[in-house]
């Protein structure tokens, strides 16, 4: 782990909406993207993780919970993919016009 990531699932307010809700900080976030209309695959292997994925629509979180969640946005991207050139890892999009992707999320 780089030392600036964010570490979401540990999040205090994450960790609080997950009691309230008896759900996985996990759980909490994917509704999170969920309610605000984006698509997330999230990567699971095991039965119970897959089947946990499923279980976030069964409730909501209220709109002051999801304006919350959004403003713990520090700009992390958590997937840059990398490629090697002459020998240095440089990120594989760095000469796309619109890197670096600043949309919100």
């Amino acid at each position: 782990n780089h030392p600036d990531e964010p570490l979401l699932l540990q999040e205090p307010v994450i960790a609080s909406l997950a009691q309230k809700y008896k759900k996985s900080p996990a759980q909490i976030i994917l509704r999170w993207q969920t309610q605000r209309g984006v698509v997330t695959i999230p990567k699971s292997v095991t039965k119970s993780r897959i089947q946990e994925n499923i279980q976030v629509f069964d409730f909501n979180l209220e709109a002051e919970e999801i304006k919350t969640i959004t403003a713990l946005n520090r700009g992390w991207r958590y997937i840059v993919p990398m490629i090697q050139v002459e020998g240095k890892h440089v990120p594989r999009d760095a000469g796309h016009p619109y890197y670096p992707f600043s949309d919100p999320y």
